[in-house]
């Protein structure tokens, strides 16, 4: 990036969208064993029936490696019908997702209101200047923000208008859009340093609704992601992205709902604070002591160290729906915010 980054930098996984209806990994793996094309794939069923991490069943069946990126193929081989059945469903699964979280609602009536006011501020924090980009990554591919913000991706084409004018309607498969192909990196830039003032959104893994410029449905999903990211163009170039910024040094990166599974976006936070100054903030409801330590470990490097906030709450406790504030907003706000 020829132009610097603000020095409050965002990144989001499930655990953000799972306060707005979304569904976390455990969810996604009932909903596809639960599936009805799924019980009528016997070989599939009894994989996920051994397997609950259903990135790591996608990866077995679709491209036949385990999660150490081996290869891993049964005897026989899945066919490809049983890859194609799992493809579909994992499609129709994500569609469940975002009927899910489309017709989220701040009123009384709903269980899981919280006051998106108060949360636009935090997210204030991280917009960008006339001479610093803000950045808001992303893992998620739900299109949350895109319904809720009219939030787009730089590079990224734009879903059609009647689909931003009227965001709580169904996402109809005429909606999805084809990612450019090898302008895709000049395309975004060019976005991002046109655009001042702004937050843009990073979606690192893809989107629902996005077409690979090869054709096919553009998630990364399964264990191999970081070279199915580097046959994307467009996703190559935001990975590149997020391992820019934060090796700028002495960044700030708030953590929301991402439970640290995915090693090559770890590597890149990992070096980020042990030789870039990278602090982190960690914002999740699990409680310290439950988020599976192992993770902080790479290459013998503990990232505890780098862990300069951390806050066991959900977003409905930090955004009481009442328009009250709380004492943890105030107490995360001055964190990110001290020198």
């Amino acid at each position: 990036m020829p132009i610097a980054s603000k020095r409050l930098v965002l990144l989001t996984g499930a655990g953000f969208t799972k306060n707005f209806n979304g569904f976390l990994a455990r969810e996604m793996w009932s909903k596809i064993f639960n599936h009805a094309q799924i019980s009528r794939q016997e070989r599939i069923k009894n994989l996920l029936s051994m397997d609950y991490d259903f990135e790591s069943v996608y990866s077995k069946v679709v491209h036949g490696i385990d999660s150490d990126g081996n290869t891993s193929l049964p005897t026989p081989a899945f066919t490809e019908e049983e890859k194609q059945v799992l493809q579909s469903v994992m499609e129709q699964v994500y569609k469940q997702l975002d009927d899910s979280i489309r017709t989220w609602q701040m009123n009384d009536d709903n269980p899981t209101s919280l006051d998106t006011y108060k949360l636009g501020e935090l997210l204030n924090l991280f917009v960008g200047t006339p001479s610093e980009r803000g950045f808001f990554f992303t893992l998620n591919q739900d299109i949350f923000m895109e319904r809720r913000n009219n939030f787009m991706s730089p590079g990224a084409p734009r879903f059609p208008q009647e689909f931003t004018t009227l965001s709580q309607r169904e996402f109809l498969p005429t909606y999805s859009v084809t990612l450019p192909g090898e302008n895709a990196a000049d395309l975004a830039e060019k976005e991002i340093i046109q655009n001042t003032n702004t937050l843009h959104y990073i979606k690192l893994h893809g989107s629902f609704g996005w077409r690979s410029a090869h054709g096919g449905s553009q998630m990364i999903i399964g264990v191999n992601k970081e070279q199915e990211i580097n046959n994307e163009p467009l996703l190559k170039y935001y990975l590149e992205l997020f391992k820019a910024v934060l090796k700028e040094g002495n960044k700030k990166l708030l953590v929301i709902g991402y439970g640290f599974h995915d090693k090559h976006v770890n590597k890149i936070i990992w070096d980020a604070a042990k030789n870039h100054g990278l602090k982190l903030y960690i914002l999740t409801t699990t409680a310290p002591d439950k988020f599976e330590a192992g993770n902080f470990i790479i290459d013998s490097y503990r990232l505890w160290p780098a862990i300069s906030g951390y806050f066991p709450y959900s977003l409905r406790e930090i955004f009481p729906p009442d328009q009250s504030g709380s004492v943890h907003l105030n107490e995360i706000r001055a964190k990110l915010l001290e020198a």
